[in-house]
């Protein structure tokens, strides 16, 4: 009997042109190749489903990039479930430490929207008094209720530690009662509510007077004039200084005082309230005291008429402050007041 095995081409072993190893020939190769791409694309098939079934691990993201006037900056972008500070930390303190602060500025904001002046302004001094670095969000925050609240503690007649009453006694004047408090005459009269066209004083009537220990000193380096009493934080003012370091260095003391001032200009009058005065509404005479160079003279603190130069150093020397800062400074420091001026 004839053996025959089954061949891919159809042909039996001994035929000629047979494959002597036997169903090997060209055609069973092209086949098995066939079934092993079919074999192949199903278990891809069935990984693949396999995957579909699971969520995929998250792919971090790129750091982001946003356009600010031409310019990319890289952002880090937001971890997911973190809450994100809505004002830049520059505070050396820890994060818990820094919460505290920024409470505590919480809390003196609403005593001062609730009116209690006295304790807003003393959380603002404990928030100044804690090491917080200047101009972070939470110190600027925290001068700003200072600055309310001292305000208000002496412009107006409200109580306050710092406030003493003093029987007016017969031969009294406002001036001498001034230097005896170490105030002006402006701040009596605005303190008490007295008309200033006609400040008249009485005997045997009570005045509230803030008795304060002035003193002003002043930081070019940070665009800064703080006003102390004592020791202790009082007001703290944005200034400008001025160019090419003509601000000098040293201690001073106030020498003149003049409202609505004249300038001179080579030697000519320029009136109050000409476009090209340019000392605004207050002007301070500034004298140098012991140790500093006695040929510092004519410079001076003056308010302005172009606030936009507050924080620059434009100035041919003298120091400007914002009229309506000016304005409160010059009526709260009396004459002889110290005055240092620093980098």
């Amino acid at each position: 009997m004839t053996d025959f095995r089954y061949s891919f081409k159809g042909k039996g072993l001994n035929e000629r042109g047979g494959d002597n190893e036997g169903g090997t020939g060209p055609s069973f190769w092209i086949i098995l190749g066939i079934v092993s791409l079919v074999m192949i694309g199903l278990v891809y098939l069935f990984i693949s489903s396999n995957r579909s079934a699971t969520a995929p691990e998250p792919v971090p993201e790129k750091e982001a990039k946003v356009e600010d006037k031409g310019r990319k900056t890289d952002v880090v972008p937001p971890v997911p479930g973190k809450e994100q500070e809505t004002s830049p930390r520059k505070s050396s303190k820890s994060a818990g430490e820094y919460k505290m602060l920024s409470d505590d500025c919480t809390k003196a904001e609403e005593l001062l929207k609730n009116e209690q002046i006295v304790p807003a302004r003393d959380e603002a001094v404990k928030i100044l008094k804690s090491g917080i670095e200047e101009d972070d969000p939470v110190w600027k925050r925290a001068v700003a209720v200072l600055n309310k609240s001292n305000t208000t503690i002496f412009f107006t007649d409200i109580p306050a530690p710092e406030k003493q009453l003093y029987l007016i006694q017969k031969g009294d004047s406002l001036i001498k009662i001034a230097m005896d408090f170490n105030t002006t005459i402006d701040a009596i009269q605005k303190g008490n509510r007295m008309n200033p066209s006609n400040p008249v004083i009485h005997p045997g009537k009570t005045l509230k007077i803030y008795k304060g220990g002035w003193k002003v000193k002043i930081s070019k380096k940070r665009f800064k004039l703080y006003l102390y009493d004592n020791d202790n934080i009082f007001m703290i003012y944005n200034i400008g200084i001025g160019k090419q370091g003509r601000t000098p260095l040293g201690t001073f003391e106030v020498e003149v005082k003049k409202k609505e001032p004249v300038w001179y200009k080579d030697g000519k009058q320029v009136p109050y309230g000409d476009k090209e005065n340019i000392l605004g509404t207050r002007w301070m005479a500034l004298k140098p005291t012991a140790g500093t160079n006695p040929n510092y003279k004519g410079y001076g603190i003056h308010g302005t008429w172009t606030p936009d130069e507050i924080g620059k150093d434009t100035s041919n020397g003298c120091i400007r402050m914002r009229n309506e800062d000016i304005s409160d400074l010059y009526m709260i420091v009396p004459l002889k007041t110290k005055v240092l001026i620093e980098d």
